[in-house]
């Protein structure tokens, strides 16, 4: 089963953005029945065959990354996806892009900063850091 992360984020109890903060408008991706619930903070795509999103944690493993591209003329270059926290596997990678991502020590785990209290909801994450790593 390919699930890949589509930059699609949960900001806020009830806003959904890109990863570069622009408003989520259910035009061409659609939420699978059900969704989105509150098991996660990042979308992915599930099921390419339904072409349906799904939240799931931030932590779980992509399988690439599917990012939405702006319409430009033939002499512009697109701007690439941003390489989701989930997917950083050292703490300098994990916190090279500032507050973005956050570097658990303890669990050894890049999680999105937004996602960091629903990615350890029982305290998993004994110690984190946010830049300089030691």
């Amino acid at each position: 089963k390919i699930s890949p992360w589509v930059g699609l984020r949960k900001i806020n109890i009830s806003y959904w953005g890109w990863d570069d903060m622009s408003p989520f408008t259910n035009t061409t991706l659609q939420w699978l029945p059900g969704e989105p619930n509150d098991s996660g903070f990042c979308a992915y795509l599930e099921r390419a065959e339904v072409a349906g999103l799904k939240a799931n944690p931030c932590t779980a493993m992509a399988d690439g990354l599917v990012c939405e591209k702006p319409v430009v003329s033939p002499n512009q270059n697109a701007r690439p996806c941003k390489k989701p926290c989930s997917l950083r596997t050292t703490c300098s990678n994990c916190t090279s892009n500032g507050m973005e991502c956050m570097w658990c020590s303890s669990t050894k785990q890049c999680v999105d900063s937004n996602a960091y209290i629903i990615s350890f909801p029982y305290g998993q994450c004994l110690e984190w850091q946010t830049a300089t790593c030691s």
